[in-house]
């Protein structure tokens, strides 16, 4: 019997000695009895995992407690851990956790069994390193992490920064991990913030659940506790920071911009920002005063007691080690742990942490305690946070030449400790563990004056004020300096930064294992030199998503003020062309690295300096044809032709465009140019082969649509009938008889049998599809979900094949349940080639879960998109032609919408999220579509449920199903023509009247990648939520899934991609339909 799959999400280690006395008002049961009603309880609010401790009680005591408790388990599936007690594990069949005074594991494991779990309490690496060694543990439970009254004896208090270090020992084993030791509700967001440990593959090993004690079973109601705790864990609550940092990606150019909008917002916003400082006493009145000349507001206060106050009104806080004592530091941990509960930016400067050991252990209390946004220290600070000796500090002051390697000790420490990390010098380095700048401004009078770093601290831009300080003719000396910086600090204008920043990239990427310049043909990426491009005061890249149209004659691509008029090529300048092709190159280096917005945006501000070059224009069809942008990308190759007709590229690119939006003729057509002027390019003619076999079998199709014709669904079923599709004899994975249907453990088995790489016997899968399609049929077009009291409804977008990534996603969510309600919100299929394992995973579970888990069709669930993206390929790889085919029809039954309405009134003590105007009276609603909204107001949620999609079977090129699965929105009011070419654009205009018209609280639509996983747009009335991260390999986006609860309230949840096997690959079945590009 092989181990059950484990959610350690929620993992509660009993203490019967915890529960409340008396017992509530609302338990009127036997008072023997109250443990167990305790117990289920808290299985009710979510619990996943439940572990037996029970202390000074003899055996007969702890084997009926624990019997009792196992049924009481086993009613809601959840797995049942002894401590300790090997003998009472094995009578019971129970599974087992032991800590390192307790019997050894190894010796454990061998007396317990294969297939029972076993857990193992761990402390320091060397005991995780053991465990790994040894490879019989399924999870540690790493702790404490802070001090708790539940246990004696207890090891040394290792905080979140401990944990984390076992957690890198982990990596990437298997071995799952949870963390126990004073986990609270108002401690979790920190742990959760600061214990994942980056791998060296780039990505982070995070906890797999928490592990509580008194916080439930100390608790009148039990169930209203765990719920809390599931909402923290579930929701991974990060305290980001609020600053306006530089996104991965953008150019040096467009971060020196950013930096001088956001002072020149600060100057005329009127807003007048509150900035909390605990300092050092000596810089304590050049601090506020610097604060106050770039017009924010200090307050300059070390009392712990008005802290949390404080906390509420501030906009940010800074603490500063400075001026030391057990006082400060304490009031500093009760300031950051304040900040961090209301959701405000935390900015840390480690003054002289290194010097003394006093100070470093000071400086790693202060960081368990709360999570910072920001570190700014100079080399030696930022060496001794690091670990590293390569440069000391003698008091505040770093001593030596620096870091042989900045750029990297800047980047590595951003990404251990996930904030900005800012490290002061002769060039200062900024990095948030993704993109690294390297800042040459400042004076070398700041090394003469006391406190000119911790100044910094306060502003960071003061480098930039301090350079045009020193070229004053009255400053003559450290004094005069310190005047006249603070002067300039009030007099700095946005200007004088985009002409005084002299910043490059150092690295962008979330895997180098170098600071290598990544823009390698810029000549503004070197760290040496510095001098910014020319008209760097005129650039402005419009931000993703909102690039302008080309006009029809091409002469103006920009619009706004970046934009240009050009009669002709004579009229572009020289500097115009040497900025243009400057920006073409860090584009190309962009797009070489799947950075494709970036690209979008740096090809737009080249076209926006020389709007004539058809390098350019192709190569803009090239991006908008990875960002899915089909429309764009043939209006881009258009007038790449015009401008060149011997534009081979152009041709071709706008040939698989037109492919893309199912207009395969006019691919043709380009695809035969693209030979006529290379003939012997050999991607063209597969291409061009490819696509005329299509055209033959769409027309095929397209003669005998008219005929009668036994649906696939019925011809398979008399083939399960009459037994011709009989299962192997030497198949030795999860079976499923002719008329059963599937258990919640089939599912797992399966799931673990195409974890192994294995397919199902050709019956199974045809009764697992089956069993769904007679379920799909009997609903509307548009599903009612109801979100019971104390449940909640996850909603996940595209997921397109990529297994791996779903399962990790799964581990999130949750399993669906009775109790537990999935809405999976369309494009289960094509580019990854894993769609066949997902569709069979999501469709056992809707035949399983018939009214928890429900299923709306994307685009990528048509024929069409099959066809070309790849799933018709691998369907018919791994199980035939029947296959396919069978997918086409129950595809068909797929509703095309959800409408989740909440049981309970909105939270009073929680803000509208999101904000709605139309305040009608009411629960929340959320009207859930694979695409968007429509091309006419009149529509609404009748029309929408009683479309016809069964005989209507495709969507077509237009009308309410087409518009539901392909359309947009965009930033302008009104509509607008499809950027995918299919479909339409729809405006904030749009979405609020209809949201308005419909008593709708938002609309919850996929279809689109956002890098942050999602989005919320249209003032809060559109929600954009996708879920495959790392789509096909190459974009780097992060995935997220959107959790309601019952009063409507939405949380979001994100994630990274998981490794897969390398041999497979997106778009690997869709052979020369997969549209290659040249």
């Amino acid at each position: 019997m092989p181990k059950p799959a484990v959610d350690y999400s929620l993992y509660y280690v009993t203490g019967r000695e915890l529960l409340p006395s008396p017992p509530p008002p609302s338990y009127t049961g036997p008072a023997d009895a109250y443990y167990l009603h305790h117990l289920e309880e808290a299985l009710r609010g979510g619990v996943t995992v439940v572990q037996i401790r029970e202390k000074d009680v003899d055996g007969g005591e702890f084997y009926e407690v624990a019997r009792r408790s196992k049924e009481v388990c086993d009613r809601y599936g959840v797995p049942l851990f002894i401590n300790d007690r090997l003998d009472i594990a094995c009578l019971l069949k129970a599974h087992l956790h032991v800590g390192q005074s307790d019997l050894p594991a190894r010796l454990a494991r061998q007396l317990l069994g294969p297939d029972a779990l076993l857990g193992v309490s761990v402390n320091t690496a060397e005991e995780m390193q053991i465990v790994l060694d040894e490879g019989v543990a399924d999870y540690v439970g790493i702790g404490p992490c802070f001090g708790t009254q539940t246990k004696k004896n207890l090891n040394p208090i290792m905080g979140p920064r401990g944990v984390r270090a076992i957690l890198e020992v982990l990596g990437e084993s298997d071995v799952k991990a949870v963390v126990i030791g004073g986990i609270t509700p108002s401690s979790i967001p920190n742990v959760l913030a600061q214990t994942p440990a980056p791998l060296p593959s780039g990505g982070y090993r995070a906890l797999d659940g928490l592990a509580v004690v008194s916080t439930i079973a100390a608790a009148q109601d039990p169930a209203a506790a765990s719920r809390e705790l599931r909402r923290l864990f579930d929701t991974r609550v990060i305290y980001a920071s609020r600053h306006t940092g530089v996104d991965v990606g953008l150019t040096e150019l467009q971060a020196v911009k950013d930096a001088a909008d956001m002072l020149g917002l600060l100057r005329e916003g009127g807003s007048k920002p509150l900035v909390h400082h605990i300092t050092n006493q000596v810089v304590m009145n050049d601090c506020a005063n610097l604060t106050l000349a770039f017009g924010a507001s200090p307050i300059m206060s070390a009392s712990p007691d008005e802290a949390p106050h404080l906390s509420q009104l501030i906009s940010c806080l800074l603490l500063n080690l400075g001026t030391i004592t057990d006082a400060q530091i304490s009031a500093q941990k009760i300031a950051g742990e304040a900040a961090n509960r209301n959701d405000k930016p935390v900015v840390f400067d480690p003054v002289g942490v290194g010097a003394t050991e006093y100070r470093k252990k000071s400086a790693s209390g202060l960081l368990n305690a709360c999570h910072v946004s920001i570190i700014k220290g100079n080399a030696g600070e930022i060496g001794a946070l690091a670990g590293l000796s390569e440069v000391q500090s003698r008091g505040v002051d770093s001593v030596g030449k620096g870091f042989k390697d900045p750029a990297t000790v800047v980047k590595t420490l951003a990404a251990r400790e996930k904030l900005v990390v800012a490290m002061s010098g002769e060039t200062d380095y900024v990095s948030d563990g993704r993109i690294t700048f390297a800042i040459e401004n400042g004076s070398h009078w700041q090394e003469s004056i006391t406190g000119s770093g911790c100044m910094a601290s306060s502003l960071v831009a003061i480098n930039v004020a301090a350079e045009v300080a020193a070229a004053r003719s009255d400053v003559q000396g450290p004094n005069t300096f310190r005047a006249a910086l603070i002067d300039e600090c009030f007099r700095l204008k946005p200007e004088d930064i985009v002409q005084r920043a002299p910043t490059s990239i150092m690295s962008f990427s979330s895997d180098d294992s170098s600071p290598t310049s990544s823009l390698p043909s810029s000549p503004s990426t070197s760290a040496t030199s510095a001098p910014a491009l020319p008209g760097a005061s005129e650039y402005r890249a419009p931000l993703s998503g909102e690039a302008p149209e080309p006009s029809i004659d091409g002469t103006s691509v920009g619009g706004g003020e970046g934009g240009i008029r050009a009669a002709s090529a004579d009229d572009v300048g020289e500097a115009e062309k040497k900025l243009a092709l400057s920006l073409k190159s860090q584009a190309n280096a962009h797009f070489t690295q799947s950075r494709y917005r970036e690209a979008l945006d740096l090809y737009t501000a080249s076209l926006n300096k020389d709007p004539f070059s058809a390098v350019v224009w192709s190569n803009r069809a090239a991006v908008r044809l990875k960002l899915e942008e089909h429309g764009l990308a043939i209006a881009d190759a258009t007038r790449a032709i015009e401008l060149d007709a011997r534009a081979v590229k152009a041709y071709y690119r706008r040939a698989i465009a037109n492919l893309a939006i199912l207009k395969p003729k006019a691919a043709i057509v380009d695809l035969k140019k693209v030979i006529s002027l290379e003939p012997n390019n050999a991607a063209a003619k597969t291409q061009l082969d490819a696509t005329q076999k299509l055209v033959r079998r769409l027309a095929f199709e397209a003669a005998i649509a008219g005929k009668e014709e036994e649906p696939m669904s019925a011809t398979i079923q008399k083939q399960l009938d009459d037994g011709t599709a009989p299962i192997p004899s030497d198949y030795d994975g999860p079976r499923l008889d002719k008329d059963e249907r599937p258990t919640a453990q089939f599912v797992d088995d399966m799931i673990s049998h195409f974890k192994d790489g294995k397919l199902l016997p050709k019956r199974i899968a045809w009764q697992i599809l089956l069993g769904a399609y007679e379920i799909l049929k009997e609903e509307e077009s548009m599903v009612d979900v109801s979100i019971p009291e104390g449940q909640t409804v996850d909603v996940i977008g595209d997921v397109h094949g990529q297994f791996y990534d779903f399962m990790h996603l799964l581990s999130l969510t949750g399993k669906p349940s009775a109790t537990h309600s999935l809405v999976f919100n369309g494009d289960l299929v094509d580019r990854g080639s894993w769609s066949v394992e997902i569709l069979l995973t999501v469709f056992a579970f809707k035949w399983l879960y018939p009214g928890n888990v429900f299923i709306n069709r994307g685009n990528h669930e048509t024929s069409d998109m099959n066809r070309v993206y790849g799933y018709e390929g691998e369907a018919t790889k791994k199980y035939g032609a029947q296959m396919f085919k069978l997918s086409e029809e129950v595809f068909t039954a797929l509703p095309l919408s959800a409408l989740i309405t909440a049981s309970q009134p909105p939270r009073v003590d929680a803000s509208p999220n999101p904000p709605n105007p139309t305040l009608y009276k009411g629960a929340k609603r959320f009207f859930v579509v694979h695409g968007g909204l429509f091309s006419n107001d009149d529509v609404t949620l009748d029309d929408v449920r009683g479309i016809p999609r069964m005989t209507l079977k495709q969507p077509g090129q237009e009308g309410l199903m087409c518009e539901m699965l392909w359309t947009d929105p965009q930033t302008e009011d009104g509509r607008g023509p499809s950027k995918r070419g299919v479909g339409l654009g729809f405006g904030p205009d749009i979405t609020r009247r209809w949201t308005e018209k419909n008593e709708v609280t938002a609309v919850i639509r996929a279809h689109e990648v956002r890098q942050g996983g999602y989005s919320v747009e249209h003032g809060g009335l559109l929600i954009t939520v996708f879920s495959a991260p790392n789509y096909v390999d190459q974009v780097g986006n992060l995935a997220a899934f959107a959790r309601i609860d019952d009063s409507g309230e939405i949380k979001f949840t994100t994630f990274e991609a998981q490794p897969h096997p390398s041999h497979i690959r997106p778009m690997m079945y869709a052979g020369s339909m997969g549209m290659g590009m040249m």
